[in-house]
């Protein structure tokens, strides 16, 4: 190129260069079904969370967390019901194990955290607990996702 060429100008004829860049695949996830459902979940229990009083008596009733855990499954099986015309992804099922381990690893600093004196086993038993129904969740999800077409 001469000085009185234009920098900025693509080139001419054919020798233009394909970019080299791979496009990332997105794909649309179950995540937004999880956090639909959780909020829904959490709105319907909040009359068995919140104590009526300040009384020591006066305990939340177990029900509603117990309907919010049961949120993450019913969330990945809408998903699973919304995604079944979808193409199935072979990539999802590596990204849900590493998403399962990382979900293990709640209960692992629980009792790291709390020790095995006291309540400390109780609280690491309630948080395995709670790893199993998020793994649960992921898993019944499926392995179908949609492309974003942006």
């Amino acid at each position: 190129m001469g000085q009185d060429g234009n920098p900025y100008s693509p080139p001419a004829g054919d020798s233009a260069q394909v970019s080299l860049v791979p496009i990332a695949k997105q794909h649309r996830g179950p995540l937004i079904y999880f956090a639909v459902a959780g909020i829904i979940a959490a709105v319907v229990a909040s009359p068995l969370i919140i104590p009526r009083s300040m009384d020591v008596k006066d305990d939340p009733n177990p029900i509603g967390y117990l309907l919010i855990l049961i949120s993450f499954p019913l969330g990945g099986v809408i998903y699973r019901l919304r995604s079944r015309n979808w193409p199935v992804d072979n990539t999802v099922r590596q990204r849900q194990i590493i998403a399962c381990v990382a979900t293990t690893l709640l209960p692992i600093s629980v009792s790291l955290l709390t020790g095995m004196r006291g309540q400390g086993i109780d609280m690491t038993i309630l948080s395995g607990f709670v790893s199993l129904i998020l793994i649960s969740g992921i898993l019944v999800s499926g392995k179908r996702r949609g492309q974003n077409t942006a």
